[in-house]
């Protein structure tokens, strides 16, 4: 069984910072669900990703049509959100921009993954989705790493 004390032990281990400015967010990894895209759509109805930050988010295809249909991807991509078919923190030979130094993601996979492929140039904080978009359209992180 996995409960919050696990949860929290996780995050110290692959949280590799606590604070600061944040350069991008990164979501689907694995990809997103419907009931993800609609939070996502949520929290960024009204909003912009700041300058010089970054949302991607993974989805395949067929998500992508159905979110599509139910209208979510016009607000991701509208706030300056980029979707993709791919799992971004899965791709050998990291498509991640060279000045993006700290990425906010709620993916304990991403936060394994991240750093590797990026050959220790990226630090990565986990939160919640709300605090990881609020890092992006906000400008600060002001999640609870440990």
């Amino acid at each position: 069984r996995v409960g919050r004390e696990e949860i929290k032990q996780t995050k110290a281990l692959y949280a590799e910072g606590k604070s600061g400015q944040v350069d991008m967010a990164v979501f689907g990894c694995p990809h997103c669900t419907v009931a993800e895209l609609k939070t996502m759509a949520s929290l960024l109805d009204g909003k912009k990703v700041g300058n010089n930050q970054r949302l991607w988010v993974g989805m395949p295809y067929q998500m992508y049509y159905l979110a599509q249909t139910m209208g979510y991807t016009d607000v991701i991509e509208n706030a300056g959100g980029v979707i993709s078919s791919a799992c971004m923190a899965a791709i050998p030979d990291s498509p991640i921009p060279s000045d993006v130094k700290v990425i906010a993601t709620n993916s304990f996979k991403s936060a394994h993954y991240i750093p590797r492929l990026t050959k220790g140039r990226v630090r990565v904080l986990i939160g919640d989705m709300d605090v990881c978009i609020d890092a992006v359209t906000g400008g600060e992180w002001k999640g609870d790493n440990p």
